[in-house]
């Protein structure tokens, strides 16, 4: 089916037009998705406009960067080039490190970073070794 594309005009205050809004299925417009909760930090990301050899993820400092990019290429109407960046913060609890990307058959990219496992220390825990001091003190145990 085709996509529907509503637009309307936003309005605040007294500006009667801002830049409009586009209402179109996330699966066809290009959308994503971000979710970080308790266990990961999850992207979903449709690329359906691009083949995977025209996808790249790479890790920048602390954000992940997905770029898509058809060369240029001639239709009836005139030239077309499609291209996309789209930048993540990684959240710090993140492990950067360990970050997945995989491309599905519908044309949905997903990109993954589990949670950084917490060392003891880092919950502010340690274990105080207890000093023994002087001679240790003989107890008789009574015997039934």
């Amino acid at each position: 089916g085709a996509d529907v594309l509503v637009i309307r005009p936003c309005c605040r205050g007294f500006q009667r037009f801002q830049p409009y809004e586009r209402d179109v299925d996330c699966k066809s417009s290009g959308i994503s998705t971000v979710q970080a909760d308790k266990n990961k930090f999850h992207v979903t990301l449709d690329v359906q406009q691009f083949v995977s050899e025209e996808v790249i993820v790479r890790v920048v400092g602390g954000n992940v960067a997905v770029e898509g990019k058809h060369e240029e290429r001639q239709d009836e109407h005139g030239f077309i080039l499609r291209q996309f960046v789209r930048k993540y913060l990684v959240p710090q609890q993140c492990n950067v490190n360990q970050l997945k990307s995989s491309l599905y058959s519908d044309e949905v990219l997903m990109i993954n970073a589990p949670r950084k496992e917490l060392n003891p220390q880092s919950k502010n825990e340690r274990i105080i070794k207890v000093q023994i001091i002087g001679q240790p003190v003989l107890r008789k145990v009574k015997s039934s």
